[in-house]
């Protein structure tokens, strides 16, 4: 048998597909399945193995257990998701969620583990059932290459050109991206790309990870692509891929992420140059206790998965957005004396004297409101040391000694 299954997780219901291998087949359901419904679809339409997007259990304390004890990351993910750099709620908890998309995934794993009388492979290859992260698979087909270590753990970035923009909302270009890499990886399969299948691909981003994850269990058992299975057998691994070639996307057009509004000029006085950026400092601790390194990276994972929104403490609410609109709708997130991440910002959402919920469809902040949150169009990390804040009404290289939390800025980009 060469028929293959992939399963895109939804809290109640999921996406699923079919890959018939020997017929150049590409199958869906016609809408999202229940756990029960989908038991059923591959009852009628059987495959050799299925890859789900979502763990198959609750993290093993492994990770607790292999970086210092005076480490300030966070423990709440597996092994696998730390060194894949997948931070805030899209890491594993040590507990099965109450009712999320995670425990309908641990659900799913146990149904058909059962129902088919299968196994589960937890990163050593052997099972029918498996796992990947369908970002970080398309991802992976554009390259990576090693980040830190600590330790044994060698962490792993992929996509490092960052070609890949995030897959919602549609405008963003990631989805497109994302079906353009399918048809690349079905050219290889030698298969024929119906109009039908494209059409079910355009319809939802939902097919489109859905079809990644069948792709994904048809790698691993056709041995293509040569997969790696990030994470620990002792507790679950995330597969994605290491091609001898690298595939490559269309960039995001700039015009597809257009500025909400167009940058006015700058109200300051006319003996110095306006801004071109502002600077948040964050301070010692990120929202919900991230550790600054924590924050930056969850702003990067998050852009990615589509849920572009950053909260703002009320430390840096004060006139955000018309800063951010004399600036030129530039953000620069910085730690120490550097600056890390360089957001394009859209709009902000705030209101004097009330907490506000977070915007978006899935909120991945490990807090349900804050002071205000900004829309991030688009994010690239960075390492800039050379910069100039405003102090005492002149441009001067670093930071004052005042602390401010938000500074106007001219940064050479």
């Amino acid at each position: 048998m060469n028929q293959y299954g992939g399963i895109d997780i939804g809290k109640h219901k999921s996406f699923a597909c079919r890959i018939d291998l020997a017929n150049k087949e590409i199958k869906f359901p016609e809408a999202a399945l229940s756990n029960e419904a989908i038991l059923s679809w591959f009852s009628a339409n059987p495959v050799k193995s299925i890859c789900i997007d979502g763990p198959p259990q609750p993290n093993q304390g492994l990770l607790k257990d292999q970086l210092p004890p005076q480490s300030k990351y966070d423990f709440k993910r597996r092994l696998a998701e730390f060194r894949l750099l997948i931070y805030g709620c899209y890491g594993t908890p040590d507990r099965r969620p109450a009712d999320n998309w995670m425990s309908n995934s641990m659900d799913l794993f146990g149904l058909l583990r059962d129902t088919f009388q299968w196994t589960i492979d937890y990163g050593d290859g052997k099972g029918e059932l498996l796992e990947t992260h369908p970002t970080y698979a398309f991802k992976s087909l554009l390259g990576f290459t090693n980040g830190n270590r600590y330790g044994y753990l060698q962490q792993i970035v992929v996509d490092p050109r960052r070609l890949l923009g995030p897959k919602r909302p549609r405008t963003a270009g990631g989805h497109i991206q994302r079906i353009e890499l399918l048809m690349q990886c079905f050219k290889q399969l030698a298969f024929e790309i119906s109009k039908s299948v494209q059409a079910q691909w355009e319809s939802s981003i939902d097919y489109v990870d859905a079809t990644m994850c069948a792709l994904v269990a048809l790698w691993r058992d056709e041995k293509l692509n040569n997969l790696l299975a990030v994470g620990d057998p002792a507790e679950g691994a995330i597969y994605i891929a290491q091609p001898t070639q690298t595939l490559t996307v269309t960039p995001v057009a700039e015009s597809v992420r257009p500025l909400t509004r167009p940058a006015q000029p700058a109200k300051v006085r006319p003996s110095i140059d306006p801004p071109n950026a502002m600077i948040m400092r964050l301070g010692v601790n990120g929202p919900g206790g991230l550790t600054q390194a924590e924050t930056i990276a969850l702003a990067i994972t998050a852009f990615g998965e589509g849920d572009s929104w950053l909260p703002i403490g009320t430390g840096h609410k004060s006139k955000l957005a018309e800063n951010l609109e004399t600036a030129g709708n530039h953000l620069y997130l910085a730690f120490g004396d550097t600056l890390r991440l360089r957001i394009t910002t859209g709009q902000v959402k705030f209101q004097p004297g009330n907490a506000v919920a977070y915007p978006g469809e899935f909120n991945p902040w490990p807090v349900d409101d804050c002071a205000g949150w900004v829309e991030m169009l688009d994010v690239t990390p960075v390492d800039i040391t050379a910069f100039e804040t405003r102090q005492s009404d002149q441009w001067k290289s670093g930071f004052s000694q005042r602390g401010d939390n938000l500074l106007a800025s001219r940064v050479n980009k």
